[in-house]
């Protein structure tokens, strides 16, 4: 059984990673879990690869997002502030989302929460691939991108996507080179750190330090809460799927 912790707490949530061939049960339980989000939320944190491809043409929208968008818009009209860390799957989010009603950050940003400050982000900003991030946020390459046809454009990132996922499988940070830099940021005032990416849930603390990394939704149906001024690791349902 979910435990439900208290009005006014802050979700997480990362990796979903939506696609066209997206479950039907992948989505019916994000929607569930926005439900509770409205119910018991304050703030939701989107930590990026929400959706496996995203690029935001001027006046076309993928039709398997739309439900998606729509759910996400009813949640902030619901007085719920989302924000949005685009991962390096969904970095070309633009006007549209924002016009969700949603908060998109550049990048990894600090937080304050009480007397806490917490650093949120992707978490490809650790990884060796980083920098191809940096390369495809260029805005002469964005322009040239938006002259393929949609079709042949979305095709084209599928088969980058599922590149990418397989060699992140070998690439995950190993718990030693999380802890070295849990504590490198700890040292440097953070006393937090919440993070995707890395697909597998993790949580680390060191004194009363914490690093959180989600897991995904995809596999685990994994998320994060900070409820009373606390950081915890929940599961939607029990089982991976």
């Amino acid at each position: 059984m979910l435990d439900i912790p208290e009005k006014n707490s802050i979700f997480a949530i990362t990796d979903t990673h939506f696609c066209d061939t997206s479950s039907n049960q992948e989505i019916k339980d994000f929607f569930l879990f926005l439900e509770l989000v409205r119910e018991k939320g304050d703030k939701l944190f989107l930590l990026g690869d929400i959706f496996d491809f995203y690029f935001e043409y001027k006046s076309l929208l993928p039709k398997s997002f739309f439900e998606i968008f729509c759910e996400l818009k009813k949640t902030s009209k619901e007085g719920l502030e989302i924000h949005y860390w685009p991962g390096n799957h969904d970095f070309w989010v633009g006007d549209f989302v924002r016009n969700l009603g949603i908060i998109i950050h550049s990048g990894p940003e600090i937080i304050n929460i009480g007397n806490r400050k917490i650093l949120v982000q992707h978490g490809d900003e650790m990884d060796s691939k980083f920098m191809l991030k940096v390369l495809l946020k260029n805005r002469a390459l964005r322009t040239i991108f938006s002259w393929i046809h949609p079709e042949a454009g979305f095709a084209l990132a599928k088969r980058i996507s599922r590149f990418s996922r397989t060699n992140s499988k070998r690439n995950n940070l190993n718990s030693g080179q999380l802890k070295n830099y849990a504590e490198k940021k700890f040292r440097e005032g953070i006393d937090a750190i919440l993070m995707g990416h890395l697909h597998l849930p993790y949580f680390y603390k060191k004194d009363d330090k914490i690093l959180a990394i989600l897991g995904d939704w995809l596999h685990y149906r994994s998320f994060g809460i900070i409820s009373n001024g606390k950081i915890s690791l929940r599961r939607f349902n029990q089982s991976p799927r």
